[in-house]
């Protein structure tokens, strides 16, 4: 999808083919730095492990609601 999206910018002539193929290098840096730099960072593990928590008593409570239909 988004490189339809960068190919239809180029049509249109919006954008240079060179800018989107910098925004697309910058977006894939990006997203590689943040894929191995965040679950490293104790905070968010802890984040994640509190939420995780949470939302098994909805789901628990959830699924006890849909037996109780039944």
């Amino acid at each position: 999808m988004a490189i339809l999206v960068g190919v239809s910018r180029i049509w249109v002539g919006v954008h240079y083919p060179l800018d989107v193929l910098v925004g697309a290098l910058i977006g894939i840096t990006s997203a590689v730095i943040i894929y191995f730099t965040v679950p490293k960072l104790t905070i968010i593990t802890t984040i994640i492990t509190k939420y995780e928590s949470i939302e098994k008593v909805f789901t628990s409570k959830f699924l006890e609601a849909e037996k109780s239909k039944v």
